[in-house]
């Protein structure tokens, strides 16, 4: 499941599935499936992971999420709507941090704000 993740082959995914492959499985680095999906940009097979129930929240051994991989290092937006909406389905959270946090400007703002003064 995490080779047909980190190399993107969704229909692989769809199989394993199928064949109730263990979802939330680790790696030596505490990574799931979903978190190699996102550390390599393959939306197609993190979609298909979030519909069938991998935990949105999953943390590897940096720390790190499939967000936090989605938000700095692929900056794909789609795939930030996506892991909200997961995360605030599992939370219940309100719908509106989704538009808010899932616009470009407002990463790119947040990152601005985060570097030092030289």
């Amino acid at each position: 499941m995490h080779y047909a993740c980190a190399y993107g082959h969704p229909d692989i995914v769809t199989i394993l599935l199928r064949r109730n492959c263990d979802i939330e499985l680790c790696d030596s680095y505490k990574s799931t499936a979903l978190l190699k999906a996102s550390q390599n940009g393959y939306e197609e097979s993190l979609t298909i992971l979030l519909e069938h129930g991998a935990n949105a929240k999953a943390i590897d051994n940096s720390g790190s999420t499939a967000l936090h991989y989605a938000v700095y290092y692929i900056e794909n937006i789609s795939m930030v709507s996506k892991l909200l909406e997961y995360q605030q389905k599992e939370q219940g959270k309100n719908q509106s941090l989704i538009k808010l946090v899932a616009s470009k400007d407002t990463i790119k703002r947040t990152e601005e704000a985060d570097e030092p003064d030289r």
